[in-house]
């Protein structure tokens, strides 16, 4: 955009300077041409005024002499009555005859003015001398350079203001373009609490007004679409929680521990969709900081009773020093770990070994989870929403939008132990290091 608003007005100036250019330097040239053939006029006058018909051609010569000293450009020529010729040497013409007879004439010819003065035309009678002044075209062009060079140079200097006229005024409504178009990105990325800032001309303030409306619109539609999806699984939480009470009044056997097992892992998928739908968008602020260190200890504690009474192993080996400051709100990464130490816990069998890992390598801090249990059905991590084992991969959605939200990365796979292991490596920020 900037290019071509520039081009434009460039192109505009140099069409409107062109367009006053030409007809004043044709209007300046007529002009200027006019003044000098009137001076080459005035100059051969003078010069016949000068003589008369008692002068000496000495006299005549000296002036001739002088003339062309002061006055170059011109070509002098002297005729006298009994047909001596002083200065250049040029055959007289019909016109040298009519100037003796006291006729005064020129000739303009070739942009230039040959004058033909009789010395005494001004007291109208015969004269014995007459004056051939010549000022060729190339006499004129001397003058008018100067006027052209001036001229050009102003078109140039029109043409480059017009262009930084155009640079400043394409700026004023690319600048807040761009912001809009990036807000646009961040906005189709998923993050919904993306604003433009209002700047730059009418049109385009509108505009951004609009798109902030609009990002409000759809974050209104979208909490209310989470809210309706939350409170109809929250309706099918009864129901199932009765199928619950029916399921353990069975009988002690094989078939009602499977119905058990199942019904559990069907509360738990509601619980988490749920916990998701209320939970709605992780949003980053680049200024949070949080110690994912700290974090994790105070999490790994209140699960550790948990995990007691699930008959369960759960280990923690936590970097203390240098801080683990990570850019996510204490909030987000607490529900990470929650996420994380749950799918652990409720996606392996009873007595399996969970270990929580901190370590901070180079720039970044990682966070590892694993298991000895059976680890990923097939051998990798499903998708969400897709249903293996029991598990809708939400849990895993959440660690996923989290740490990629704060510059990271998820990794899962087969742990030392033999079962899942999932490893999230979040960037610490410069700002945040400390040195070793």
């Amino acid at each position: 955009m900037t290019r071509r608003l520039v081009i434009v007005m460039a192109t505009m100036t140099a069409l409107v300077s062109l367009a006053f250019a030409i007809p004043l330097a044709v209007v300046v040239t007529n002009l200027e041409r006019d003044d000098d053939i009137d001076s080459a006029v005035a100059t051969a006058r003078s010069l016949a005024a000068f003589i008369d018909n008692d002068s000496q051609p000495a006299a005549i010569e000296l002036a001739v002499s002088r003339l062309d000293i002061e006055t170059s450009r011109f070509v002098v020529t002297v005729y006298a009555v009994d047909g001596a010729v002083i200065g250049e040497p040029i055959p007289a013409s019909e016109r040298v005859a009519a100037g003796f007879a006291g006729t005064q004439s020129e000739v303009r010819e070739n942009g230039g003015v040959v004058v033909y003065v009789p010395n005494n035309a001004r007291f109208e009678r015969p004269s014995d001398f007459v004056i051939r002044l010549e000022a060729p075209a190339r006499a004129f062009q001397g003058d008018l350079r100067a006027f052209y060079i001036t001229l050009a140079l102003s078109a140039l200097l029109a043409v480059a203001l017009a262009a930084a006229v155009g640079v400043v005024a394409a700026r004023s409504i690319s600048r807040p373009t761009k912001r809009m178009t990036e807000a646009a990105r961040k906005l189709q990325a998923g993050h919904l609490d993306t604003r433009v800032e209002q700047s730059g001309p009418a049109e385009i303030r509108e505009l951004g007004a609009t798109l902030n409306v609009l990002a409000d619109r759809i974050e209104e539609l979208l909490a209310e679409e989470r809210e309706s999806v939350a409170d109809l699984v929250h309706r099918l939480r009864t129901p199932v929680t009765a199928l619950h009470l029916e399921v353990e009044a069975l009988p002690d056997s094989e078939e009602s521990a499977q119905l058990r097992d199942r019904v559990g892992r069907l509360e738990a998928t509601l619980s988490e969709i749920i916990a998701e739908m209320r939970r709605g968008s992780v949003r980053h602020d680049p200024t949070t900081r949080s110690n994912l260190a700290e974090v994790v200890r105070e999490r790994v504690a209140d699960w550790s009773e948990v995990a007691a009474e699930m008959g369960r192993s759960l280990g923690a080996q936590v970097q203390s020093e240098p801080p683990l400051m990570v850019q996510v709100g204490e909030e987000d990464l607490e529900a990470v770990v929650d996420v994380l130490l749950d799918n652990a816990m409720t996606h392996t069998p009873h007595g399996t070994s969970v270990r929580v890992c901190v370590e901070s390598v180079g720039a970044s801090a990682t966070l590892i989870v694993e298991d000895d249990g059976p680890g990923f059905p097939d051998g990798h991590v499903h998708e969400r929403g897709v249903s293996d084992g029991g598990s809708t991969g939400l849990g895993l959605d959440i660690a996923r939008r989290t740490v990629e939200g704060a510059g990271g990365t998820l990794g899962a796979g087969r742990s030392e132990l033999g079962g899942a292991r999932v490893a999230l490596r979040f960037p610490i920020p410069v700002a945040s290091r400390v040195p070793r």
